[in-house]
């Protein structure tokens, strides 16, 4: 039952993004004569794409722990198969969500596509590798949905009480830097930040869970 739930709970990840495709066709598709679209269009990909990564990454930090899959798992090179995994998963949402844009194309025009990948990939990087780490640490992956999602309200709601401006070291956090820039910090620096520390996050928990399930033989 437990596998079976694992396998099941990446199908989120992949409902999140197509309602994100969904969201960004409504942004091109009825509302293009609106002012802003293409900024809205951007937008949307920095709020929903990140979110949909991290939760689709979260259940690979999940041993399997059936009887036999511990023992066997030692014997694997498993960090580079969590390594080629990762990536295999992204590259196909990645692949998912530039199809979308191209079906668009087709439709209506020009999308501004790579102008969101630039605002939402450093935002998913960093979101992926919380979510990692709060997976691996509890071994639940509803812990780290709650992180990330956790995470992304926080943010909203310290952008409405302004504690960016208050606090300006949180701006190197601010996932929705785009969308609400802060005069002091452009937009782009949020997001190399975030984009380096994911990175260091994501690569860690690959080693640690590497250890951990040789430790668990």
């Amino acid at each position: 039952m437990a596998a079976i739930e694992l396998r099941l709970i990446p199908l989120v990840g992949y409902l999140l993004l197509a309602v994100a495709l969904a969201l960004l066709a409504l942004t091109h598709g009825p509302l293009e004569l609106a002012r802003n679209w293409q900024r809205h269009f951007i937008e949307n990909m920095e709020a929903f794409v990140p979110l949909s990564l991290a939760l689709l990454s979260a259940p690979m930090l999940i041993a399997d722990s059936e009887q036999g899959m511990v023992e066997l798992n030692a014997t694997l090179p498993h960090r580079a198969i969590l390594t080629v995994r990762f990536l295999a998963v992204w590259a196909v949402s990645w692949a998912f969500l530039l199809a979308g844009a191209e079906f668009m194309n087709l439709l209506w025009g020009p999308v501004p596509f790579w102008s969101g990948v630039l605002a939402a990939f450093g935002p998913a990087v960093f979101l992926t590798g919380v979510a990692f780490w709060a997976t691996l640490i509890t071994a639940r992956v509803s812990v780290g949905y709650l992180v990330v999602i956790g995470l992304c309200v926080t943010d909203l709601i310290l952008k409405i009480l302004g504690a960016f401006a208050t606090v300006p070291a949180l701006q190197l956090i601010d996932t929705f830097s785009y969308r609400w820039a802060t005069p002091a910090l452009s937009w782009w620096v949020p997001k190399v930040f975030m984009l380096a520390v994911g990175i260091v996050l994501i690569v860690q928990a690959i080693r640690l869970v590497a250890r951990y399930w040789s430790r668990s033989l």
